[in-house]
C-alpha cells in the first residue's frame, strides 16, 4: 500500500473539508440577513379597483392618492343616496370604516336623518362631480350635487361637499373625520 499518496488524499480531504465548513458558515450569515430583510420589509399591493381608470398602491399604513379619492368618492355616493329603508344598508355599508370615535355619533346621525326622511318619505340623490384631495392637511373633499325630492314636491338642488380624512389602517380604509355641508370645499389654507 502507498502510504504517500493515502497521506496527500488524507490531507486534500481536510483542505476541502476547511473550505466547505467557512462556505457552509457565510451561507448561514447571508440567509439570516436575508431572513432579516424579508421579514422588516412590508408588502406593498398594486391594484386595479373598479371605478378607477389607473392603478393604486397600497401599503399597510399608507396608499396612493387615487385611492383615497376612490374611497372619498365610494363613501359620499353611499352617503348621499338615500331613500326610504336605505339607512340599515348604509350603516352596515360604512360602520367597517369608522374609527371609534366617529362611530358613535355618525350612525346617531345617520339613523336620525334616515327616521326623518323615511316619515316624509323624501328621497335623496347625490352625483359626484369633483374629489380634491390636501396631501398636506389629509382632507379629501368629495363635491358634488345633492337632489332631494318629496311626495308632491319639487326637486331641491344644492351643491354639497363631503369632507374626510381617510387614513390607511393594516390595509383598511378608517374614516378619522367627516363633515357634511352645502357649498363648494372649504379649502384649509397654510399654516
Amino acid at each position: 500500500m502507498d502510504f504517500s499518496n493515502l497521506k496527500k488524499n488524507i490531507s486534500g480531504a481536510q483542505n476541502q473539508n476547511r473550505w466547505l465548513r467557512w462556505a457552509v458558515c457565510g451561507l448561514v450569515v447571508s440567509n439570516l440577513i436575508l431572513a432579516v430583510a424579508a421579514m422588516s420589509t412590508q408588502a406593498v399591493v398594486t391594484i386595479q379597483p373598479p371605478g378607477l381608470s389607473e392603478k393604486v398602491r397600497i401599503a399597510r399604513n399608507d396608499a396612493s392618492t387615487n385611492y383615497i379619492k376612490g374611497w372619498a368618492m365610494f363613501i359620499a355616493d353611499l352617503l348621499g343616496n338615500v331613500t326610504p329603508g336605505r339607512s340599515a344598508f348604509i350603516l352596515e355599508t360604512l360602520t367597517p370604516l369608522l374609527s371609534p370615535n366617529l362611530y358613535r355619533p355618525i350612525t346617531t346621525a345617520i339613523k336620525e336623518q334616515a327616521r326623518k326622511m323615511d316619515q316624509e318619505r323624501v328621497t335623496s340623490s347625490f352625483t359626484t362631480q369633483r374629489v380634491t384631495y390636501d396631501p398636506k392637511h389629509n382632507i379629501v373633499y368629495a363635491t358634488g350635487r345633492q337632489v332631494s325630492r318629496g311626495p308632491g314636491s319639487s326637486p331641491v338642488s344644492q351643491t354639497r361637499t363631503y369632507e374626510m380624512i381617510i387614513n390607511i389602517n393594516d390595509y383598511r380604509p378608517l374614516i378619522t373625520a367627516l363633515t357634511v355641508y352645502d357649498g363648494r370645499p372649504r379649502l384649509k389654507e397654510d399654516d
